[in-house]
């Protein structure tokens, strides 16, 4: 059985951490309510709410700024598919502005957070020095607002973060698969077909190597329909395209080289089945459009008019032509893109 002193220390004791949560939780709550905080951020960001969760739990129980420090963050994302955080700060004594791009939208939101705090801590620092200083004339006011602004500024500017260290990597690889296509105009039937492609994305920049193969199509000769030939395509292109980023979608104007290969064999009765191809080179412009649904996958649309360098004709001998191939070919295709 406990003695009487025992269970008032007990008593005491508790009441002692009870009175020792509510001052440290209140006193995160006063500090929360030293930031005004504006925060803009894409959908799937972290919300307003979520980064001042995060300040208040990196408040603890350090000392800060009696004053009220205004922010303003706002996270988009660029044509490189990086998130960007724009973060401007000012209160009575100082301001700065700071700058981040980062993978995730997560990682800025943090950094965000960090440097909030930090900034709530170094201004309570430096009332402290101001409060053993000499009276201050307009001048000294002045030069002393000025040093505040520069400190700031260099708090902001100066102190490296995991978000800018992954960021550095300004380029990327990507692999297009699986993608389908349609294409008009270069036989007397639309081509339907699959392709493959990869590259790598600088900047803005997007250069890529692929390949589609159509289905084979048959043709019938114009003076017998039972004699005709079988045909089938297939094209190597290189292609490079400048990105506009409007948040996850993205608009790119691209221009193409690609290498036509096409192979025909006679069919039908008395034909004999010979083959033969013919390569031929077409120049294409067209425009893509990406939507980026997670930091590595995206999916895409791409469509492009293609001028051929070539216009192979398919005859028989002996029975006469079976068909000659356009000069203009429109190409469409879907697909997803994998980003590496």
């Amino acid at each position: 059985m406990m003695s009487p002193c025992a269970a008032f220390a007990e008593r005491w004791l508790k009441g002692l951490l009870l009175l020792a949560a509510l001052v440290c939780s209140r006193a995160r709550a006063d500090a929360l309510d030293r930031i005004e905080l504006t925060w803009r951020a894409p959908p799937g960001c972290p919300n307003e709410r979520e980064v001042r969760a995060s300040i208040q739990k990196l408040i603890g129980a350090s000392k800060i700024s009696e004053s009220v420090l205004h922010a303003e963050a706002s996270v988009t994302r660029n044509a490189r598919g990086l998130f960007h955080l724009k973060l401007v700060v000012h209160d009575a004594g100082f301001s700065g502005e700071r700058e981040l791009d980062g993978a995730s939208c997560e990682d800025l939101a943090g950094a965000a957070a960090v440097n909030l705090v930090l900034l709530l801590q170094s201004a309570n620092s430096e009332r402290g020095l101001d409060a053993a200083a000499p009276p201050a004339t307009p001048d000294t006011q002045s030069s002393t607002a000025d040093s505040k602004s520069n400190q700031a500024s260099l708090q902001l500017s100066d102190a490296p973060t995991n978000t800018e260290k992954r960021s550095s990597r300004s380029w990327r690889l990507v692999l297009q698969l699986p993608s389908i296509g349609l294409s008009f105009g270069l036989l007397p039937r639309p081509d339907v077909g699959a392709a493959l492609g990869g590259g790598v994305v600088f900047e803005s920049w997007r250069f890529l190597v692929g390949g589609d193969a159509w289905l084979a199509q048959r043709l019938s000769a114009v003076a017998a329909a039972t004699a005709g030939a079988a045909v089938q395509r297939v094209d190597v292109f290189v292609r490079a395209c400048r990105g506009f980023a409007l948040d996850r979608l993205e608009l790119a104007p691209c221009a193409s080289l690609s290498l036509q290969l096409l192979w025909a064999r006679g069919e039908g009765r008395h034909i004999a089945p010979q083959s033969a191809v013919a390569p031929w080179l077409a120049v294409g412009a067209g425009v893509q459009a990406r939507l980026e649904i997670a930091a590595w996958l995206a999916f895409f649309a791409y469509a492009d008019v293609a001028w051929q360098g070539g216009r192979p004709k398919l005859l028989i001998t002996g029975l006469g032509p079976v068909e000659q191939l356009g000069a203009v070919a429109v190409s469409f295709s879907l697909g997803s893109e994998w980003i590496l």
